[in-house]
C-alpha cells in the first residue's frame, strides 16, 4: 500500500484528483488531505514513516509548497526528496 498526503487549498479541484488517482492505482490510499502548509509540515513530522509521496499544491496559505520543500530538505528529510509531486 502507498501512503499519499495531499496538500492542496482547492477542495474541488483535490476531490477530481484524489478519485482519479485512486480508481487508476488500487494500492494507493489517501493518507490525508490538508490545505495549508504549516499544517502539512507538521503532519510530515509527525508521521514521517507512514506518508509515502506528498502531491504538494506551490500556493497555499501560511507556508506555500517552496517553504514546505525547503523546511524538509534544511532537515534533512531525505525521503521525500523524489516523492514530491
Amino acid at each position: 500500500m502507498v501512503n499519499i498526503l495531499f496538500v492542496e487549498d482547492n477542495f474541488h479541484y483535490s476531490k477530481n484528483l484524489i478519485n482519479k488517482v485512486m480508481q487508476e492505482n488500487p494500492e494507493v490510499r489517501l493518507f490525508r488531505m490538508i490545505t495549508n502548509g504549516k499544517e502539512a509540515l507538521n503532519i510530515l513530522k509527525d508521521y514521517n514513516s507512514e506518508i509515502d509521496i506528498v502531491l504538494l499544491d506551490l500556493k497555499l496559505p501560511g507556508n506555500s509548497g517552496v517553504d514546505i520543500i525547503k523546511d524538509l530538505e534544511k532537515n534533512n528529510y531525505e525521503k521525500y526528496k523524489n516523492s514530491i509531486i
